[in-house]
């Protein structure tokens, strides 16, 4: 990871501190999540923008040169394209190397599926 420094509480430092080809692919699934999930509240915690509704629903996370999607309940999402990795006892993500990745329907079904999961 480099030089990045994790700005505390500021999404918008977050997200402007990565670099390519990060920067980009966080960049377009910000925007997926803004597009389908504008009333989520966006925060820093534990040095990465978490997205919460009645709970914690999404987190983003930049490692090596791509962008997980964490869910928070992951473990009860269907999964048709086999996209969520992981193996704790309830979170899950999905490891995006492209801007095309974020913003496959597959990613963008697992978005709504778990903000059906938060209502």
């Amino acid at each position: 990871m480099g030089t990045f420094k994790r700005p505390r509480g500021d999404p918008d430092g977050w997200y402007g501190a990565l670099g390519s080809p990060q920067k980009e692919i966080a960049a377009a699934v910000r925007k997926l999540i803004r597009a389908n999930a504008p009333k989520l509240e966006e925060r820093i915690m534990w040095g990465m923008p978490w997205y919460l509704g009645k709970e914690k629903v999404l987190v983003v996370m930049a490692t090596g040169k791509r962008v997980n999607l964490g869910f928070w309940r992951g473990v009860d999402l269907d999964d048709p394209k086999a996209l969520l990795e992981g193996t704790g006892k309830g979170m899950r993500h999905v490891k995006l190397t492209s801007v095309a990745a974020a913003r496959s329907p597959a990613v963008k079904a697992l978005l709504r599926s778990a903000l059906a999961l938060d209502r």
